[in-house]
């Protein structure tokens, strides 16, 4: 299969094709730190075949730039121990691991920033994810802007301190990064405004101080909504040409999904509903692929590998995102690789994964209980094995006859109508 075809972004080798993007979980702490809830749950997946694990949003400016509780922050080198010991954790496991470098912009919560004012590229209307509440952003100043900019290229050399294989700039889905790339929120009349160009100088000048700072050989990714799906936002055929901008600034590969935060009208920050089609948004990424030499990812509802596969073999994408399909299964890859893909735990498209992480809770899972219990959800020793009945076939009656059988019992299931034996 190419899914499992290896392949460089820059000078990183990735054993396959599959990636693990960036996905808010809430799983940091309070401070902003790493915790073992985090990482156990990202081994989880690197140990499932993943060839690289991209970590959610870290904020560049814990001040004023995170949008939900416990957002991962590298605005300090207080942050790099732990960061570090979270990529050593990854390398052990076989997988490459990537920092996504993250600043809310009017979607920033004063909730989460010690009441601090959300900014944007311009004076704009933002709302609070956690109240539902409308907030006013504040146009940046050019001198705020220039610190910013100094800001994620920090990050992106911190990043490389802590032992990451690369960095991803989040600059879609309504973001500070997409808020300046896109007309429907930057009507500035300066140089980081007023036409195509201008909007771009914010990003490209990132990318270039960050080529700076960590050198030509460390890969940066830069993620991007195609189509904003917005009256007077971003469309593909002005991506295009940010996107050859940013591949001759110095960016290894490109990240192409779709969407302006929650205004899109069925797209919101990239987590499309049970009823989008599968591979969505393919399309975005096979046009991009068209104009641009590096490689491109692409994401979209993409929840089973044999789409994955028929995607990279008609040349539409370089790599697949698969976010929600490896939060309901992280052995997907494996499963796949080993032809068993009727063992596949498959995401059904519920989209109640992040609504706990704006709550304070974390990210959920509809189909896999053991979703940021990964530490705690491992099989203690079998004292005696036994025989085991389980009656009825619900959610409860299922799993607990799986956990059963896992454990080494010799498990029969009764449901109403038939019944299922298995060791």
């Amino acid at each position: 299969m190419k899914l499992f075809e290896p392949i460089k972004i820059g000078q990183m080798q990735l054993k396959n094709r599959i990636v693990l993007p960036a996905i808010g979980t809430g799983f940091g702490n309070e401070m902003g730190f790493t915790t073992e809830r985090l990482k156990a749950y990202l081994e989880e997946r690197a140990k499932g075949g993943s060839a690289l694990i991209i970590v959610e949003c870290t904020c560049i400016d814990s001040h004023g730039g995170k949008r939900f509780w416990r957002q991962l922050c590298i605005d300090s080198d207080k942050f790099i121990p732990g960061l570090y010991e979270l990529t050593e954790a990854i390398h052990e496991c076989g997988a490459k691991i990537a920092l996504q470098l993250h600043h809310a912009g009017r979607l920033a919560d004063p909730a989460v920033n010690n009441g601090a004012a959300p900014v944007s590229a311009s004076r704009i209307a933002g709302f609070s994810g956690i109240t539902g509440k409308e907030i006013m952003a504040k146009e940046l100043r050019e001198e705020e802007i220039v610190a910013l900019v100094e800001k994620f290229a920090q990050g992106a050399s911190r990043a490389k301190q802590a032992g990451f294989d690369a960095v991803e700039f989040h600059g879609a889905h309504g973001f500070l990064i997409a808020q300046f790339l896109s007309p429907f929120t930057n009507h500035r009349q300066d140089q980081y405004g007023k036409n195509l160009q201008g909007r771009m100088k914010f990003a490209l000048e990132i990318v270039r101080q960050s080529k700076e700072k960590v050198g030509k050989d460390f890969p940066l990714i830069f993620r991007i909504s195609a189509e904003e799906y917005l009256p007077g936002g971003l469309t593909l055929k002005e991506t295009k040409v940010i996107c050859q901008e940013l591949e001759k600034a110095g960016i290894d590969a490109l990240h192409v999904s779709a969407g302006d935060g929650d205004e899109s009208p069925w797209i919101k920050s990239g987590i499309m509903p049970a009823a989008s089609p599968p591979g969505c948004l393919v399309l975005f990424a096979e046009e991009i692929r068209k104009v641009v030499n590096i490689p491109v990812m692409t994401v979209g509802r993409i929840n089973d590998p044999r789409l994955a596969e028929k995607v990279l073999n008609e040349g539409k994408a370089d790599l697949v995102s698969m976010a929600r399909a490896l939060l309901a299964d992280p052995q997907l890859p494996q499963k796949a690789f080993r032809g068993k893909f009727d063992e596949i735990r498959k995401c059904i498209g519920c989209t109640i994964c992040p609504t706990f992480v704006l709550q304070k809770g974390g990210l959920r899972c509809t189909v896999n209980a053991s979703l940021g219990r990964e530490k705690d959800d491992k099989l203690p020793p079998l004292a005696k094995r036994r025989k085991v009945l389980v009656v009825g076939g619900g959610p409860a009656g299922l799993e607990a006859a799986r956990w059963a059988a896992m454990r080494g019992h010799s498990v029969t299931l009764y449901e109403k109508e038939k019944s299922w034996e298995g060791r």
